[in-house]
This record gives C-alpha cells, structure tokens and sequence, in this order.
C-alpha cells in the first residue's frame, strides 16, 4: 500500500514538473530575434541579426499563431495593393492596418 502510494505521488509529481516545464517553454519564455531569425547562409545577415538581438516578446506560441495567420494577412495585402485609386487605396490600407492591429498576436509589444 505505501509503496504504491509513493509511486503515484511520484507519477503526479513528474507529470507536473513535465507540465510546468512545457508551459514556461510554450507560453511563457519569450524569443530573442535571433531564436525566431535562425543561422542564415548570408554572414552579412547574421552580424545584422547578432548587432540589433533583442527580446521580441513572442513566445513560441505566438509564432505558432502568426504562421497560421500568414496567408490571410498577406492576401488581404494583396488586394490592397491590386487598388488603383490612391484615395480608396489608402483607406484600404488603413483599415487593413486597423484589423492587423486589432490581432492580439500583432500589437503584442515587449
């Protein structure tokens, strides 16, 4: 009985630890902008990218999201930029950036 009791409060404990472990690495930890960059094959990128890193203040989470959120955004560029008439043309572009900004994931500062 006490030994079967000692193996599930072990069980429970490392299932907790494994769960806080994942959850600080998912949701809490925030990136750096050479985490979210990786190694490119131009130098000139990487000394860019190793001069101005900083916190972004995206977890991996949000990067998650802003990658399945990619192709709608950029359609919706598109057919901004497809406009001819500078007047509707602009105020496209402001209520797209409206919208994009309205996205938790975009106004999201650090």
């Amino acid at each position: 009985m006490r030994k079967g009791l000692i193996i599930c409060i072990l069980i429970t404990l490392s299932i907790s630890v494994c769960g806080y472990v994942y959850y600080q690495y998912k949701y809490v930890e925030t990136l750096m902008l050479s985490e979210i960059v990786g190694h490119s094959e131009d130098p000139m990128i990487n000394i860019f990218v190793n001069l101005v890193d900083f916190d972004t203040g995206l977890t991996r989470n949000d990067i998650k999201e802003l990658k399945s959120n990619k192709e709608q955004w950029i359609n919706r560029i598109n057919e901004v930029e497809t406009i001819y008439d500078p007047d509707l043309r602009g105020e496209a572009s402001a209520k797209l950036l409206s919208e994009m900004m309205e996205d938790p994931i975009l106004k999201k500062q650090v």
